[in-house]
């Protein structure tokens, strides 16, 4: 067991040294600190600029969804004689263009189910039931709009003066108005 130990940390102690740089290592020096003399100074640094080609930027080929489809791009007219090797070779592709997107018209907002409340006071709550939290209490002839009234006895609520939204029970409201039909 002692040899292992041993070879271990000979083994460590040698992949240490390689890949620290091994003999051709050389330590940088740190700058001495200010309160401390020194005699012996490093050579100054002389740096010199040499001019490189800064490189053009590249367009990027990925293009806005809306400029291609508002403006699209007319595509060259292509004869023959256009067709040799190097100019095929050389011109760039056409870029594809996309038809006009036709939307649908917006579909028509359905009329709202506007009601009142019959009772005196009438308690909105947080969810369908009596076991939900008071949010406020609505008086009679209040108008509250009717967003969703599962069958339950319960409707979901948004009160037109103050935007409030909840819960209270159906039979509390004046009943639905009824859309006159077409054979009427």
């Amino acid at each position: 067991m002692s040899r292992f130990v041993l070879l271990s940390f000979v083994f460590l102690g040698w992949g240490f040294y390689e890949l620290s740089g091994g003999s051709e290592f050389e330590p940088t020096r740190r700058a001495a600190p200010e309160t401390a003399k020194t005699t012996s100074h490093p050579a100054p640094v002389t740096v010199t600029a040499t001019a490189k080609p800064v490189p053009t930027p590249v367009p990027t080929v990925r293009r806005d969804l809306r400029e291609l489809v508002t403006a699209p791009q007319p595509t060259p007219a292509v004869t023959p004689a256009a067709l040799s090797a190097e100019s095929v070779l050389t011109q760039p592709a056409a870029q594809p263009t996309l038809p006009q997107a036709i939307l649908p018209p917006p579909a028509p907002e359905p009329p709202k189910d506007i009601r009142s409340v019959r009772g005196a006071r009438v308690n909105m709550r947080s969810g369908p039931g009596t076991a939900y939290s008071v949010l406020a209490t609505l008086t009679r002839d209040q108008q509250v709009i009717v967003l969703r009234e599962p069958g339950n006895g319960w409707a979901k609520l948004r009160v037109v003066d103050t935007g409030r939204i909840g819960w209270t029970s159906s039979r509390l409201l004046s009943p639905p108005a009824q859309t006159a039909t077409a054979a009427d």
